[in-house]
């Protein structure tokens, strides 16, 4: 998948409002996002996790439960403050 120029600073444009306006929020989204990259973990996981879909097949295979637990219930928070700051 491609990205014109556009689409880029169209998504950039709304990753500083989203600074701006929710800046807590914000805060929490960058940490979710650095766990998933610190624990290698495909960003297409944390996807299925934001939509909902947690398949068995599409979780990491070299990460302990404890840790996954862990990391699924960080994206469960950032769900829940998503739905206040709606």
């Amino acid at each position: 998948m491609f990205a014109s120029t556009n689409e880029i600073y169209n998504v950039q444009d709304d990753i500083l409002s989203l600074e701006k306006k929710h800046p807590h929020f914000f805060k929490n989204v960058e940490h979710v996002v650095s766990l998933t990259r610190q624990l290698q973990i495909h960003y297409q996981y944390l996807g299925e996790l934001i939509n909902g879909i947690d398949k068995v097949e599409s979780q990491p295979p070299f990460i302990k439960d404890s840790v996954l637990q862990i990391y699924t219930e960080e994206v469960k928070k950032l769900l829940k403050m998503k739905m206040l700051i709606h």
